[in-house]
Parts: C-alpha cells; structure tokens; sequence
C-alpha cells in the first residue's frame, strides 16, 4: 500500500511519538520537530514506491527495468532464444525459459508446447512402431528398417522420442508441396533437442 506523506504524517506523530506538553511541538507547521517527524515521513512514502516498483520488477511477466537481469539469469540469449523484439516477447521468452527448468515428463513438452501456440504429442517410438513387437497406437505410422528406416532395433525405438505436430501455422501463404517451418516450430525444435535425455534420440514429424 503506497501512503501520501501526510497519511505518514499523521500515523507516525499520532502512534510512535510521546504525547504530551514537551511534545505538542510536534503537531506545529514550522517547529524543528514537525520538520524532523515530516522528513521521516517523506523517507517513508518514498519507500512505498520503491517497494511498490521492486514487488512488480521481480516478476518477470510486469518486469521493465530488470528485464535484461532476467534474461542474464536464465540465459537469454542462448542456441534457441534470442533478445525478443519488443518487451512482451522478451517476457514471454524468460517465462517460457523458466518453464523448461521442470521440462521432463512427456506432458511437460506438450504443455510447454501450447506457450508456442503448438498442437503437439510426445511419445515413444515404440508407440508409432508397427512392426517387431511396437505398440502401433500411434500415427504416423513406423518400422523397423523398410523403407523409411525409421528404427534400427526396437531397442532403439523404446528409447526416442517422437515429436507429433498436430497444428501449426504456415510461414507462407501459398501452397507448396512440402511444409515450411514457423519460427515456434524452429524454436520448439531447438527446446527439446537440447532439453530431451541425452541418450535419447529424437524424430520431429508432423500429422499437418
């Protein structure tokens, strides 16, 4: 709560200063001690401010003035992000930064998917692997060797991780016969390669 000098005033002379005849010097405009109890009480309301600024400067979504200590802390600029262009991406992007320090179940990526405006499933390959002792519930579909080679062993399968575009957006307005990617797309791309497992291999595709 952020208090005029006066509002100060009257609390600090009524409740933290004696009473009394040596006192009433205090309630004088002019006296020594009216201008000593008015300075405090000018220090007072000059920390309510300050206080008031700092509660929404530490907050990296209302932050203006630390915003470049926030992007410091994180990590901004990295392999994947880059200074934002203006200070509503800049925030986005250290929310989205912190948000990766919990990135690790499967639900993880696709929430942290969602804040790039993406559509998307993470699952195992062996949930897309329709050969060779896959699950198969998942599309697209995939195999052990054939024609795309996707999978050398199933091994190899139960350990990466597919990535699913269900939605996105295009970077163009035309038509071609293959997808281009969105700069979230990229980004996304980016996040999880360096997030996933280490020892886990990674496909991105897409159902788009």
């Amino acid at each position: 709560m952020i208090r005029e000098v006066l509002d100060h005033l009257e609390i600090f002379t009524r409740h933290y200063m004696p009473s009394g005849r040596a006192w009433d010097s205090k309630n004088v405009i002019g006296t020594n001690m009216r201008n000593l109890a008015w300075g405090f009480c000018d220090e007072f309301a000059r920390a309510d401010i300050e206080i008031a600024e700092f509660i929404e400067e530490m907050m990296p979504d209302t932050t203006t003035n630390y915003i470049s200590l926030w992007e410091k802390a994180v990590g901004i600029p990295d392999e994947c992000f880059t200074v934002g262009a203006n200070l509503g991406i800049r925030r986005l992007n250290v929310k989205r930064k912190l948000s990766l320090l919990g990135l690790q179940t499967k639900n993880d990526f696709e929430s942290f998917a969602s804040t790039l405006g993406l559509e998307l499933k993470v699952r195992s390959g062996v949930d897309h692997l329709t050969d060779g002792g896959g699950y198969g519930t998942e599309l697209p579909a995939m195999d052990i060797g054939g024609p795309n080679n996707d999978f050398a062993t199933i091994k190899e399968a139960r350990n990466t991780l597919v990535v699913t575009t269900l939605s996105a957006g295009s970077a163009f307005d035309y038509d071609f016969d293959f997808p281009f990617q969105t700069a979230e797309q990229l980004m996304m791309q980016c996040i999880f390669t360096n997030a996933k497992p280490a020892h886990s291999p990674i496909i991105f595709t897409t159902l788009v």
